[in-house]
């Protein structure tokens, strides 16, 4: 969906966004997110109830791979405890860093 001719949907909320700020989205938009964020991550797992999912997460700041992961108090009920360093990657399909660290 376009919003203008040079912007797509993805292009203006990735412009709406604060830096610090995190894009979510389901299904499989790898390919958009890695071209408009610096840090892209893609989490895939099975759903009893609809088969399987695919979530993508974009942010300019955040590191999904490496920053620290917080427990927010949510229950969880199909999985463990993904904030265990010894489970945090279970989920994770792709990641793509798309600038170098700044020296």
């Amino acid at each position: 969906f376009s919003v203008t001719k040079e912007l797509d949907v993805f292009d203006a909320l990735s412009l709406l966004m604060k830096p610090e700020g995190v894009l979510v989205k389901n299904e499989h938009y790898m390919e958009k997110m890695s071209s408009l964020f610096d840090y892209s991550l893609e989490l895939f797992y099975d759903s009893p109830v609809i088969c399987s999912q695919v979530l993508i997460f974009g942010s300019n700041n955040v590191d999904f791979f490496h920053d620290p992961v917080y427990d927010h108090g949510v229950d969880t009920f199909l999985y463990g405890n993904m904030h265990d360093p010894e489970t945090r990657y279970d989920l994770m399909h792709a990641y793509r860093k798309n600038l170098a660290p700044k020296e």
